[in-house]
């Protein structure tokens, strides 16, 4: 009889841990606020005890083992008519998500000149190298070209009257894998918000050395997912000043989604700017990542019937009534 009645609570346990961890939607506000000082009341402790909560945070992603670093770059003030109207909004917005929302360590800076470009490269770099296995996240919005298959991020108070100054003066992408590459980073996130129309183009040549927008595909790196803004040799739009650009608008909607792995993210940012501009602007992606999903905004934590058992067995009696308490005072009008 006794383990029959044992048997009966593991099950109830197992029912109210599934109830906890799914969630159910209540009925009207008056209920909500009912429940308030009931939930209050529970044992803090129990909850803690059995890793369940109705509003459980987000489990960090195992494969980041310690710190993620972002640097967030950019860059509007241009002379002339290559002045940008979204590029500093959007580094800004990229820059808050990232530290108030997912936990970044963030360097940002905004119309930035070649040599300040450089000093946040090298400050980046050295924040990876001293934290083996961490997240990098690198995002860039501005003016980017591409000079014979080869990607240049273009910084501000700087001539590019021809080829040879976009390669003096810019920023080689290559360059900027490699450094980051060789931090031995344990995952590494590029987002190129570059694919502008290139205004200097028509100065420069045949569209044999230079394209007239858009960057060139490259493959990634191992450990490396790269995003742009628009298919490689297309371009992006720039939006009216004070917003967002189209393809930071959606990216900045799905970075902290719950339960979303970072490939998901950029399927969703695709979509949603394919869908806004009519197939105008395809985003895409190389990726060569390894190791286990990444969750930006958090995985949570889910149980199934094994593990509740094996909790369960570890939990006093008054631990288990302050679970289906809980149950109750949340999930029951």
């Amino acid at each position: 009889m006794k383990n029959k009645i044992k048997k009966n609570i593991i099950s109830l346990f197992v029912l109210t841990a599934f109830i906890l961890n799914t969630g159910c939607t209540k009925k009207d506000t008056l209920s909500q606020q009912r429940t308030v000082s009931q939930e209050n009341s529970i044992n803090q402790s129990t909850q803690e005890q059995i890793g369940l909560s109705r509003s459980s945070q987000p489990e960090k992603n195992r494969l980041i083992s310690k710190g993620r670093y972002a640097l967030i770059i950019g860059n509007s003030g241009y002379s002339g008519n290559a002045k940008l109207n979204n590029p500093k909004e959007d580094a800004k917005d990229i820059a808050e998500l990232l530290k108030n929302s997912l936990g970044f360590d963030v360097l940002t800076g905004q119309d930035l000149t070649r040599s300040e470009i450089q000093g946040l490269i090298k400050q980046f770099t050295q924040k990876l190298i001293k934290d083996p296995q961490a997240l990098a996240f690198f995002y860039y919005a501005g003016h980017g070209v591409e000079i014979a298959g080869k990607n240049y991020l273009l910084p501000v108070n700087e001539s590019f009257n021809s080829k040879y100054d976009v390669e003096d003066n810019g920023i080689s992408v290559n360059t900027l894998l490699k450094r980051i590459n060789d931090a031995k980073s344990g995952a590494n996130v590029v987002i190129l918000d570059a694919c502008r129309n290139n205004p200097w183009a028509r100065s420069w040549g045949t569209r044999s050395i230079t394209g007239s927008g858009g960057l060139a595909k490259m493959e990634a790196p191992s450990g490396f997912l790269i995003a742009y803004a628009a298919e490689p040799g297309e371009t992006a739009s720039d939006g009216v000043a004070g917003s967002n650009g189209l393809y930071t608008k959606h990216l900045l909607k799905h970075l902290h989604t719950h339960n979303i792995t970072l490939e998901q993210v950029f399927k969703r940012t695709r979509s949603g700017v394919e869908n806004e501009s009519q197939g105008r602007q395809r985003p895409r992606e190389t990726q060569a990542l390894t190791g286990e999903d990444i969750y930006l905004g958090g995985k949570e934590k889910t149980y199934g019937k094994v593990e509740l058992q094996a909790i369960y067995a570890s939990l006093d009696d008054s631990s288990v009534l302050s679970v289906i308490q809980l149950t109750c005072a949340t999930h029951v009008n």
